[in-house]
C-alpha cells in the first residue's frame, strides 16, 4: 500500500496535462497517474478537428519522454468505479 499524497486524473485532456505539469513545477514529488480509455498519449482535439493529421505525434500534448522525465504514468484502461472512502480506483482490466 502506498502511503502519502498521490494524484490520479481520469481522462487525458488538457486539464490533466496542465494539472500534472503544475504539480511538478510546484515541487510535488508523489505519484501522478493519468487513466484514459484511449490507447495513445493525450492529444489536442482542437488541433485535430482543424485538419486531418495522420502523424499522431503532431497532436500529442506532450511526448512520452516528457511523461517519463516528469515521472507521470499513463494507463490505458476504463475506470469502472471509484471508492473515495478507501481511496481506490477499479478499472475494467
Amino acid at each position: 500500500m502506498i502511503k502519502g499524497l498521490r494524484y490520479l486524473h481520469k481522462n487525458s485532456g488538457s486539464g490533466a496535462i496542465a494539472a500534472s505539469q503544475s504539480l511538478r513545477e510546484q515541487g510535488f514529488k508523489g505519484p501522478i497517474t493519468i487513466i484514459s480509455a484511449e490507447s495513445y498519449l493525450p492529444i489536442d482535439r482542437t488541433k485535430l478537428s482543424k485538419a486531418l493529421i495522420a502523424d499522431k505525434s503532431k497532436v500529442e500534448w506532450r511526448s512520452q519522454d516528457w511523461f517519463d522525465s516528469a515521472s507521470i504514468s499513463t494507463v490505458s484502461d476504463h475506470v469502472k468505479s471509484v471508492d473515495f472512502s478507501s481511496k481506490t480506483v477499479a478499472t475494467t482490466s
